[in-house]
């Protein structure tokens, strides 16, 4: 009994220890606390990433004093055209160093072409709307942007249980906290947990390599099954978060802009490696084709909501070219593929801004 009880006053005593530890000092560069967002502000970190080919061997990654990616937030800034990107990984692009990511290339080619920006990016692996919302309520009040830019649906695959109401109570504040929320080692262990949760169903970073990938082949029958498992009330939860986001970018005095989810499989053979990506197995259960068509019933509720919503949108799933040398997985993009991105987002949305008359001149993007 002595000894049961002086393992548990131990115990006690190492989570007390650890819990003033992370009081003070984190890991990781933000956590997610229910409706909160934390973010580590000034700080830049070095990343060995020697595995994945398209990508950065060493990650040069800088949180400036927002906590975002990108320039500081100055007086300077509110005299240029404030965009914020938000959204998941593929927003993110963490594999990529400072200036490669898709968001701050779109800050470089705007202000050669169109006008003078400052463009934060607010995006974070894993970031569902639901995040995504929480993101926008942390930062808006402080940058007052002009424009949101919005690259969601990846996130939402396999989002199930959370009503409409679950999600208003999560972002306005309205879902009472339990006093672990305020706990650093709680909170540790939930990032910790949905992290895992994440990587088992697929929402990881790695290399694929399509001439040496493990293939999965499906009936048609049981893909069909799958699909239609994903049921319009999920579609329709995906759809009523989007507008809730919509309408408190422009709260906020914002312009949101969508923009769908590209993937490099689908039922077809990659033009460069002549490789069918039909049958690359993306989890367990889930293969190219089954993987795309599913992607493409959330993207087409992107498309939609911005179309009932007057919402600028950016199909660019629809536009982006198939190829590997544009991803490093089956959504992350590779440098080149950042690159792409940030070309094709930029050319719509200098056409945009002309047509509202914010650019400078008709010059077209690089």
């Amino acid at each position: 009994m002595k000894n049961l009880l002086a393992l548990l006053l131990g115990l006690v005593f190492a989570l007390l220890v650890l819990e003033a530890v992370l009081q003070v000092w984190t890991p990781f560069p933000f956590s997610i606390r229910g409706n909160e967002i934390r973010l580590l502000k000034d700080r830049v970190t070095l990343t060995p990433n020697p595995r994945i080919p398209g990508t950065d061997t060493v990650v040069v990654y800088r949180h400036n004093n927002m906590g975002l990616r990108g320039p500081d937030l100055t007086q300077d800034a509110f005299s240029k055209l404030r965009i914020i990107a938000i959204g998941g990984s593929t927003t993110g692009c963490r594999l990529l160093s400072e200036g490669a990511d898709w968001p701050a290339m779109v800050s470089t080619i705007l202000d050669g072409c169109c006008t003078a920006t400052w463009v934060n990016n607010a995006g974070i692996d894993g970031l569902s709307t639901l995040g995504c919302t929480v993101m926008l309520n942390h930062v808006a009040a402080a940058t007052r942007p002009d424009m949101v830019l919005l690259l969601a649906g990846r996130n939402e695959m396999g989002q199930e249980g959370l009503t409409y109401p679950q999600f208003i109570g999560i972002v306005e504040g309205r879902t009472a906290k339990p006093l672990l929320h305020h706990s650093e080692v709680y909170n540790l262990l939930v990032n910790l947990a949905n992290y895992r949760r994440s990587v088992g169903k697929g929402f990881r970073h790695f290399h694929m390599d399509p001439l040496h990938a493990d293939t999965l082949v499906l009936a048609e029958n049981a893909m069909q099954q799958v699909v239609g498992r994903i049921t319009a009330q999920q579609l329709e939860g995906y759809s009523q978060r989007l507008r809730y986001f919509i309408a408190t970018c422009r709260k906020t005095g914002a312009e949101p802009v969508l923009i769908t989810q590209p993937t490099p499989l689908g039922d077809l053979t990659e033009p460069a490696l002549h490789t069918y990506m039909g049958h690359i197995k993306v989890s367990e259960a889930e293969n190219g084709i089954l993987f795309d068509r599913a992607l493409t019933l959330f993207n087409e509720v992107t498309l939609r909501v911005a179309d009932e919503t007057g919402t600028f949108a950016i199909d660019l799933a629809g536009e982006m070219p198939k190829r590997m040398e544009y991803f490093y997985d089956h959504v992350h993009f590779s440098k080149a593929g950042s690159a792409k991105v940030a070309e094709i987002v930029s050319t719509h949305l200098a056409e945009h801004l002309r047509a509202q008359g914010e650019c400078r001149d008709s010059t077209s993007v690089p």
